[in-house]
């Protein structure tokens, strides 16, 4: 009797372009776990990727627009959140995420909160 084995699918697998991979995400910068962990919590939830944007920078970080099956929007650094925010306003059933890096949000952020 032959036994199956089951392929457990990864959890990012619905939500990335598998066919570009390997990334250029270094080992030990940790964009490729931010990534695998919003996948992930994509998975968990009912959303399943329906009526979720994405905004992303430049850069590392903005590779995330070009790895993604989700729809994508890449913004200037240092206006990731504005264009995140004005998406929300122009498509208000969208669930929109925006992930850009500490370094280039601070700046601009702190001087308009």
């Amino acid at each position: 009797m032959m036994m199956e084995t089951k392929v457990k699918k990864h959890p990012a697998a619905p939500f990335i372009h598998e066919e570009i991979l390997p990334s250029v995400w270094c080992s030990g910068c940790g964009i490729g776990s931010v990534f695998y962990m919003f996948s992930q919590a994509l998975s968990d939830t009912e959303l399943n990727g329906e009526h979720v944007e994405i905004v992303s920078g430049t850069g590392c970080t903005g590779r995330i627009a070009d790895y993604t099956t989700l729809s994508s929007h890449r913004a200037e650094d240092g206006y990731v959140f504005q264009t995140g925010a004005t998406l929300s306003v122009q498509k208000p059933d969208a669930r929109v995420v925006s992930i850009t890096t500490a370094i280039i949000c601070r700046p601009r952020m702190a001087g308009e909160m």
